[in-house]
């Protein structure tokens, strides 16, 4: 199936709903943008976007824009009903570095119940070429509260390329809950977190590189969760616009030793010489914590905060191993 156009459930004023069902014998779907569940309702009733029974759909792309708020994927299967795109789908935003779409997760005012919009963890491949990334930067209205998650844990994430900002919990009550896999995410800016009680700003990272170029931006209620396992990885500034405001939060968990003990070894890395600024991190209340039970005790004593003089950048991981070695066959 393919649509150049939008395709929009729901989204009309602000207690409406819609719904799509589509045969269990599509097996995907190319939409230039798909708008599913702009708004949240006053009965618990979410605009959806149905696959069928025994479905055998297993590709979505979206050129242009990917908006999606109270709004949920369902299928059936044996089993009964589930939320979510049927597992192992492929989803792709945008199409290549010259043609570009943009993600928006938790598009959603609230009237009544609170909503919680939810993307994963059934998606098997993603890959995104985008302006902008954003979950959860839109303001419930009133005092509600809206719960935004974009859960790729499972997922192969083939690219995520964004020309422009990721922006995760930036505003007032607002819980947004990110989980990448193993690869490398590429931004302009990175944007984190809001100064009030409700809101929740989280991004997980397991083996994940964040390649960030100008800025990286925690406010607080910010929190980025690092797991390191073998490679460098976690956030990456290649600028040195750093900043992580009080009640922001780093944690790094190294699982395992360098896979290549020649070269640093990090969890987080920063652009010029941000020595003071990473060690008063750690003093407490601490916002710059690491968990080192992965590593050997070869590796213990290596790890600290470096920087670079000849590359320019501050690490927080294991420096190189001192000295070469040569093998001759």
């Amino acid at each position: 199936v393919s649509i150049p156009g939008m395709v929009c459930i729901g989204g009309g004023n602000r207690i409406s709903y819609g719904a799509l069902r589509l045969p269990p014998t599509v097996t995907n779907i190319t939409v230039g943008s798909l708008w599913l569940g702009a708004h949240a309702t006053d009965a618990p009733l979410q605009s959806v976007l149905h696959f069928g029974s025994n479905t055998q759909f297993n590709t979505l792309i979206v050129t242009n824009l990917f908006r999606m708020g109270y709004g949920a994927f369902v299928y059936n299967d044996t089993d009964g009903e589930h939320n979510g795109l049927p597992p192992g789908t492929t989803l792709r935003v945008g199409v290549s570095e010259t043609e570009r779409g943009s993600f928006i997760l938790g598009d959603s005012l609230s009237r009544g119940t609170p909503p919680v919009v939810t993307l994963g963890p059934d998606v098997g491949r993603f890959s995104a070429f985008l302006t902008s990334y954003e979950v959860g930067t839109t303001t419930p209205t009133g005092s509600r509260q809206l719960r935004v998650t974009n859960d790729l844990r499972k997922a192969v994430l083939e690219t995520l390329d964004v020309d422009g900002p990721i922006r995760i919990g930036t505003v007032p009550r607002v819980q947004a809950y990110v989980y990448w896999p193993a690869g490398v995410v590429t931004a302009t800016n990175l944007q984190m977190g809001y100064n009030d009680a409700q809101t929740v700003s989280y991004l997980a990272l397991s083996t994940t590189a964040v390649r960030v170029q100008e800025a990286i931006t925690l406010a607080p209620k910010a929190t980025v969760d690092t797991l390191v396992n073998g490679v460098r990885c976690g956030l990456e500034l290649t600028g040195t616009n750093f900043s992580a405001a009080a009640g922001a939060t780093i944690n790094l968990v190294f699982l395992a030793d360098p896979l290549n003990g020649g070269e640093p070894y990090w969890g987080l890395k920063v652009g010029g010489n941000a020595l003071d600024q990473l060690t008063a991190m750690t003093n407490e209340p601490a916002q710059l914590t690491y968990n080192l039970d992965g590593l050997s005790s070869g590796s213990r004593n290596r790890f600290g905060i470096y920087y670079s003089a000849s590359a320019d950048f501050t690490y927080v991981g294991i420096k190189p191993r001192s000295g070469t070695l040569i093998i001759i066959q």
